[in-house]
């Protein structure tokens, strides 16, 4: 996702689309149903399902420590280019199924939609207000110490800790912007530390593959124990495991030295694939297929389909969205301009 306004770093950029991959992943398997008093069956299919989620859940919380380290420079052109983005596949596609007869245009529907009132797009809502507040945010963590910086995140970070084991609010199990605070100053405080920078590239491996372990071990134990409350806590956003695999595995990705054209053209179009594969009148059918059909498949099948669909789906993302940036890089300059015209 192009939020951040520093100096485009391939490493980072590929980690966005590494992220997205991830992303994509999470919305691709079949959640458990848990039964009371029946132990859920764990095969080959939920396994995989396991491992894949217990890898793929911090990649929400990387993007928001990615516009941490990087720090949020909130511009007018920046914001214009986000909702731009946001609608005009927002709209596309919404005009595409209503052609196809999948969605129906009503008033209340419109209004929803284009405040991102449904859950499909919550990341746009819930960035969009951390992208307002981050000069107040960037402006407090530039007036503080290192230490008493690291004071106030630990403390911060408790607070959520214990708030995310015995409630859902004001953290909202890491889906609001209250969360996404939190995951941000981590961001500012890797990069004002320089923390990891002496931390050997083995070592990360080694703790990412822990974390994974522990995760995917911890998912199983409760599956075995029917108990729906522990699973869907240790693969929520707010767990202090995932907060920690997002940081490993980003400070892991800040240690290459990687520069691509390719790999930076492709990254500036990251955030498509989420708004192609989430629109909310996609989902349903996305998910209907990706979470039912495709289980009826042999296990190989069922993988070449999923790298298949992830290639099409990454494909006509970024080639669509370039033609967006195209029409924005083209209306942005005029409309600024017809607007200074009109305030002089």
């Amino acid at each position: 996702m192009n939020f951040v306004a520093n100096t485009r770093k391939s490493n980072i950029e590929l980690l966005r689309l590494v992220c997205m991959l991830m992303i994509v992943n999470l919305h691709t398997f079949c959640f458990p149903e848990f039964e009371s008093g029946t132990p859920s069956h764990i095969g080959v299919f939920r396994l995989l399902d396991l491992i894949r989620e217990s890898i793929a859940i911090p990649a929400v919380n990387i993007f928001v420590l990615i516009s941490g380290y990087f720090s949020i420079k909130l511009k007018p052109k920046k914001l214009c280019s986000l909702l731009f983005q946001c609608y005009f596949w927002l709209i596309l596609i919404w005009g595409v199924m209503v052609g196809l007869g999948y969605a129906t245009v009503t008033k209340n529907l419109i209004i929803n939609r284009l405040f991102f009132f449904n859950d499909s797009y919550w990341f746009i809502r819930e960035f969009l207000v951390l992208m307002v507040i981050s000069p107040f945010l960037n402006l407090v963590v530039g007036n503080l110490s290192l230490v008493k910086f690291r004071n106030y995140l630990v403390a911060y970070l408790a607070i959520q800790v214990i708030y995310s084991i015995y409630a859902t609010q004001p953290f909202g199990e890491g889906y609001t912007v209250v969360s996404f605070i939190g995951l941000y100053l981590v961001g500012r405080y890797l990069r004002m530390s320089q923390f990891g920078s002496q931390i050997s590239m083995k070592t990360l491996l080694w703790a990412l593959v822990g974390l994974v372990a522990v995760e995917t071990a911890g998912a199983v134990v409760s599956m075995v124990l029917n108990n729906s409350d522990w699973y869907y806590y240790l693969l929520q956003y707010n767990n202090p495991v995932v907060i920690i695999e997002a940081i490993v595995i980003f400070l892991i990705f800040n240690k290459f030295n990687i520069s691509s054209p390719i790999i930076n053209y492709c990254s500036g179009s990251a955030l498509a694939i989420y708004l192609l594969h989430e629109h909310p009148d996609v989902e349903h059918l996305f998910l209907t297929y990706f979470r039912g059909d495709l289980y009826a498949v042999p296990v190989v099948q069922h993988i070449v389909i999923l790298l298949l669909s992830f290639v099409a789906i990454f494909v006509v993302a970024i080639l669509v969205d370039k033609l967006r940036l195209g029409i924005f890089n083209y209306l942005y300059p005029r409309c600024r301009k017809l607007l200074l015209k009109r305030d002089r």
